[in-house]
């Protein structure tokens, strides 16, 4: 039985300042079928369009700002940064972490799923969470890189809750990359535009996807989906 994941939070009082938000990227029509990972595809304008159009529907009226958060990768990163464009009283300029990125799977990056050796894909089947794929990484590494940013997240929000601070400020790069999300004062509810990976992870991670649902989940495109990111 799958855990209700449901995206009827994004608009309930449910929906504090102890969630984040956290939407997958358009569709990437002309890699189905093949394992893109990390691999930095573009995406179709149309498909983009649909995205913001979705977005816009769901988020536009709920009365709130969002602090953009996205995956550096470009089908990420265009949803993000057309957001901000379409209404930046009400999306925040993007701010990209590496660590929103999905999975990076090395070898088999850019391989058609039905051309990956069968006894690789039983290997991962048999221990899902410590197998690399493709000598890349695991679906541990990846939980803890979405705890670690999720966790900089909450410092950040609970720092801000205390001081009362409602400015946006600017956001510091740190020497790896990724945001300097707790120090970085940003505002507003966070929305994370990143992948099926981290959104699947994060479901489980927050309790609500049950693990043997966790690599089955089909997560939807453009769907916020809230989960709370620090206690009450």
């Amino acid at each position: 039985m799958q855990a209700d994941c449901g995206s009827a939070l994004v608009l309930s009082p449910l929906v504090d300042s102890t969630h984040c938000l956290l939407l997958r990227h358009p569709p990437v029509a002309a890699w189905a079928g093949r394992c893109y990972g990390q691999t930095d595809v573009p995406v179709d304008s149309a498909e983009l369009a649909t995205a913001v159009s979705q977005v816009n529907a769901g988020l536009r009226g709920a009365g709130r700002r969002f602090a953009v958060y996205t995956s550096p990768l470009e089908r990420c990163r265009a949803l993000a940064e057309s957001l901000h464009m379409g209404a930046p009283d009400i999306f925040a300029p993007p701010v990209t972490d590496e660590r929103l990125k999905e999975m990076d799977f090395a070898r088999w990056e850019g391989l058609a799923w039905d051309g990956i050796a069968r006894g690789e894909i039983d290997a991962w089947a048999a221990d899902p969470w410590n197998f690399q794929p493709g000598g890349g990484e695991s679906a541990r590494q990846m939980l803890q890189r979405w705890q670690s940013f999720k966790s900089d997240v909450a410092r950040s929000l609970e720092s801000l809750r205390q001081s009362g601070c409602v400015a946006h400020r600017s956001i510091n790069q740190n020497e790896a990359g990724s945001a300097d999300v707790a120090g970085s004062g940003a505002h507003g509810t966070p929305l994370l535009v990143t992948h099926a990976g981290i959104i699947r992870l994060a479901l489980f991670d927050a309790g609500l996807l049950l693990e043997e649902d966790l690599w089955l989940y089909k997560v939807p495109h453009a769907q916020p989906f809230a989960v709370r990111i620090q206690s009450v």
